[in-house]
């Protein structure tokens, strides 16, 4: 046991050395990082963005900017009932505020009267019921904002005639001036032009877009949704159709309440049942991630050291088994420490924001600790590890190089890949003739079953499929075990499938 101890302490440290290893263990948080929060860093950086609206009709342009500016107060609304939930205690201004809501269940009506009040009014109701050291509140910055035509536009005259006319600012040729201060350039230049009519297909009958951001889609999104809204209006009014009529059998909502049979007590569906849904998937992805990373750490190093020569000085003083075993719980331990630090990352980030993601952290961490899913996520971590590093080891064992191993990692590969070709049909079907038939292949089985749990699968295949995984590593292990002693020692060329054969079958 000693020996064993020794070579899986000096596997973990030899890992926990190389900065392959803690670019592995970076990475995944790093992109979290860098998809969430990049873009409001470039969205700050930009601040305020200008353009020009020129309504030739006169129908329009008014109420464009009624929509857009309702349209802001609901993103400012969202704001203050976030920063309501993270720093005002549960005293009289939520009562009386009761437009106050989570993100979700935010309505029309409730920006309405968030927009009667105004935003210094709700600050100045929310003011007795701050938390101490609470910071003072950020409205979000509006993204674009009108401005006019500078001098010696014509309003009216032809829209190519204004588009050209403009150019030089859109170009950032010339700079512009509004209330949030100077731009470089003009972000977008929108025309309604004379005679717009929606819905006629015809030659000069489109507004005009004029922007260098070819990727643009946020203005410009915003404005179509506006002018549909707008144009409907108008057809309802000339049917003799009552828009807000319209406008409320559109709202109309039918509630709906889920219920979980396999539930105990209270069978309604809470955050924690919707959570079940997915996190599974969530764990399987990074068990498939983390059993790759750390089998490839394991294969690499293996190969270096049959290369080297080390792996004859190392025999000199362990058995070939002990080597194995050391080295698949050393490089194990690094697997369990990539995962601890993946779920602290996630969870301190959901903590970090406080409000509907702390509270969505919380929930997390109840089902994770409170349940059965991370006492069957490390079994099934266990064994998908187990699995996967016996094959690596094997081709370690066997592969001079890395250029060798490349042929015997292929099929490897591609059967791993299964599991995650088909993720969305098993999560879909969790007990379907595919998911059930899955669940029965050793290789497939740590990850289908994470799936399938939620789904309550049958017990009697729970537990078949955990007792032939269970015998299944036994007996691979037991096979690796062979190949890896008889071929630790061998040059030259890698042995062919029967020489293989001849090791793992016992000898008559």
């Amino acid at each position: 046991m000693r020996n064993i101890w020794l070579i899986a302490r000096h596997e973990f440290l030899l890992v926990m050395r190389t900065r392959g290893f803690w670019i592995s263990v970076l990475v995944a948080p790093m992109i979290g990082a860098i998809a969430s929060l990049v873009p409001q860093w470039i969205e700050s950086a930009q601040g305020a963005r200008y353009y020009i609206l020129i309504d030739q009709t006169g129908r329009y342009g008014a109420s464009i900017e009624a929509e857009r500016e309702r349209g802001y107060q609901r993103e400012l609304l969202e704001a203050l009932s976030d920063y309501a939930r993270r720093y005002v205690g549960r005293g009289g201004a939520f009562m009386e505020l009761d437009f106050l809501k989570p993100i979700a269940d935010i309505k029309d009506e409730d920006v309405a009267a968030f927009q009667a009040r105004g935003l210094e009014a709700v600050i100045k109701i929310l003011a007795p019921d701050l938390k101490e050291g609470a910071p003072a509140f950020q409205a979000p910055e509006r993204r674009f904002i009108r401005i006019d035509a500078p001098p010696g536009i014509d309003p009216g005259g032809d829209p190519r005639v204004i588009g050209s006319a403009l150019s030089p600012h859109l170009m950032g040729n010339q700079a512009v001036s509004g209330p949030a201060g100077s731009r470089p350039s003009l972000y977008a230049l929108i025309i309604i032009p004379k005679g717009f009519v929606p819905g006629v297909a015809a030659l000069g009958n489109s507004i005009q877009i004029w922007s260098t951001s070819v990727a643009e889609t946020g203005l410009s999104s915003e404005l179509r949704r506006i002018m549909r809204t707008l144009a409907q209006r108008e057809a309802y009014l000339a049917q003799g159709i009552d828009p807000a009529l319209v406008a409320k059998v559109q709202t109309l909502a039918i509630g709906y309440d889920s219920y979980n049979p396999a539930s105990s007590g209270d069978a309604a569906r809470s955050l924690t049942d919707q959570l079940i849904q997915f996190v599974p998937m969530m764990l399987s992805i990074v068990l498939w991630i983390i059993t790759f990373i750390v089998g490839g750490i394991l294969l690499t190093n293996t190969i270096e050291e049959r290369s080297n020569k080390l792996i004859e000085v190392l025999l000199s003083s362990v058995t070939a088994e002990e080597l194995m075993i050391g080295k698949l719980l050393g490089v194990g331990a690094t697997g369990f420490l990539i995962l601890a630090f993946w779920i602290g990352a996630g969870l301190a980030a959901l903590f970090a924001f406080n409000g509907e993601a702390a509270m969505f952290g919380r929930e997390l961490l109840k089902l994770l600790f409170s349940s059965y899913l991370i006492f069957a996520f490390l079994l099934y971590f266990l064994a998908s590890y187990l699995i996967v590093t016996a094959v690596y080891l094997t081709i370690g064992s066997i592969a001079n190089t890395i250029q060798d191993s490349q042929g015997y990692l292929v099929p490897v590969s591609v059967v791993m890949m299964m599991p995650v070709i088909m993720a969305f049909i098993i999560q879909s079907d969790p007990n379907g003739t595919v998911a059930r038939v899955m669940s029965w292949v050793p290789f497939f089985t740590p990850f289908v079953m994470m799936l399938r749990l939620p789904a309550n699968p049958p017990a009697f295949e729970v537990a078949g499929t955990g007792i032939v995984l269970f015998l299944f590593v036994v007996g691979l292990l037991f096979l690796v075990g062979r190949i890896f002693r008889a071929n630790l020692l061998r040059s030259g060329q890698p042995p062919a499938w029967r020489e293989l054969l001849r090791h793992v079958l016992p000898r008559s």
